[in-house]
């Protein structure tokens, strides 16, 4: 299984890049078909989660999740009957939101010790190292392109996950995970500067204004469940001295890159100057059916002031698949993908579109449940697995966040392994509730037999 989950990782963030490549010609040098990788490696995944689950009982999966899961299966079931959802988009819908769930079951069938854990998270440290160089030569190919005819734009900075974005969360969350392990003495404190710093220049070059908020979010939040409680709040300022320092770099970095660029302007003016923000979130007067340019602020607003027309679709939503665009061809697009096309820009705005409010809130729900296991097994465990859930704090925080940012379930970089790493701490809560519970049934079965002992 080890073998398999490595080969998940180098799926989900080199294979679209090695199979399409970038827009300057960068990667594509296999076929463009090993993209669907990804779905093979979640096959394998099913296979082996029902054929080891149905031996152990999945005794080591939450029952809360169970509920929350099949609650959300019978929201998703009613809104496709409700709709009287298409089989094409159906089957779109199940590839973009099911795909990457077999990997939150794998480590519930299958125990990962703490070395194999090391090995994944070493591998895709490797990978955090390969996007550094990608990304710096996509911004210098930008450059190259943008005399008269191209803006400079650091939107084309994505490395080998295709959206400059997606490149940023991921790096965030990587860094969750690496301040995670130096706080838990995993790392020095030369290996985490240097880690830190370097693992974030694709952030820094790529013009993602949210990483004012990401990096903040995921790393405090680090701080303080990976601390001690008796430093913690010792530790987060620290996280806030750090910040300060890696601010002190990435804001003249913008800034220089945004110099010379037609309509730019830096970091500074378009926070605080009034009117940008504004302008940014929302252009003003976008509606249902628009083809034009909106914000993100459209792009959450409209859909919830659309559905609210009728209390059930507001309730269930349109159906999975059925808003949306799907790369298997027009014969597998929504019913409602004209319609709605400009406004899914957010991982919210397609949920509450074909998932509902029921559905959004399921899923909130379910993040609040990763949430409490991350925070129960940073607590109880000294090891990595309790470092890992101290960073996955941060990770959580940083999803929760970019639900109104970007669209991670598009991207299996993010969606393979944001879920996985969930149902690894999950797991983990579950094996260590069941030690605790045998081993003072031992301690009595220990007592019984020495009693019995002395009496003869």
């Amino acid at each position: 299984m080890q073998r398999l989950t490595i080969f998940m990782i180098v799926v989900v963030t080199l294979f679209d890049f090695l199979g399409s490549g970038d827009r300057f010609g960068n990667g594509g040098f296999l076929p463009s078909s090993i993209s669907y990788f990804a779905e093979l490696v979640s096959a394998a995944a099913m296979a082996y989660v029902i054929f080891a689950g149905t031996r152990n009982r999945f005794q080591f999966v939450r029952p809360a999740y169970w509920l929350s899961f099949g609650s959300l299966l019978l929201v998703i079931i009613f809104a496709l009957i409700a709709n009287h959802v298409d089989s094409g988009p159906i089957i779109a819908g199940m590839r973009s939101y099911l795909r990457a769930m077999p990997w939150f079951f794998i480590p519930a069938v299958y125990a990962f010790s703490e070395e194999e854990v090391r090995g994944q998270f070493k591998v895709l440290l490797a990978i955090c190292f390969i996007e550094v160089p990608v990304a710096v030569l996509q911004r210098i190919q930008t450059a190259d392109r943008s005399w008269g005819f191209v803006a400079v734009t650091g939107d084309w900075t994505t490395g080998t996950l295709g959206d400059a974005g997606t490149l940023s969360i991921f790096l965030v969350c990587a860094i969750c995970i690496i301040t995670a392990l130096f706080e838990r003495k995993k790392l020095s404190l030369f290996r985490f500067i240097l880690l830190f710093f370097v693992v974030l220049v694709p952030t820094m070059i790529n013009e993602t204004k949210a990483m004012v908020a990401f990096l903040p979010l995921g790393l405090l939040l680090t701080f303080l469940y990976a601390s001690p409680p008796e430093i913690r709040y010792r530790k987060v300022f620290g996280g806030v001295a750090l910040l300060l320092v890696f601010g002190a770099v990435f804001v003249p970095v913008y800034d220089a890159l945004n110099a010379d660029r037609q309509y730019g302007q830096s970091l500074g003016d378009f926070f605080f100057k009034e009117g940008n923000v504004d302008a940014y979130v929302s252009t003003g007067g976008a509606e249902v059916g628009t083809t034009k340019d909106i914000g993100r602020g459209d792009s959450i607003a409209v859909p919830i002031k659309e559905l609210s027309k009728d209390p059930v679709s507001l309730l269930f939503g349109l159906g999975i698949g059925n808003a949306s665009d799907s790369s298997l061809g027009p014969g597998f697009n929504g019913f409602y993908a004209d319609k709605w096309r400009v406004f899914l820009q957010t991982q919210f705005s397609r949920f509450i579109l074909e998932l509902g409010a029921l559905g959004v809130t399921l899923i909130l729900f379910i993040y609040l449940l990763i949430f409490q296991d991350c925070k129960a097994v940073a607590r109880a465990d000294k090891g990595t697995f309790g470092a890992m859930a101290a960073g996955m704090t941060g990770v959580i925080g940083l999803i929760t966040l970019t639900m109104f940012y970007s669209k991670i379930e598009v991207f299996p970089s993010l969606s393979y392994l944001f879920w996985y790493f969930a149902g690894l701490i999950a797991a983990h809560r579950m094996r260590m509730v069941s030690v605790r519970d045998v081993a003072p049934a031992r301690e009595q079965v220990g007592s019984r037999v020495a009693l019995s002992h002395g009496t003869r």
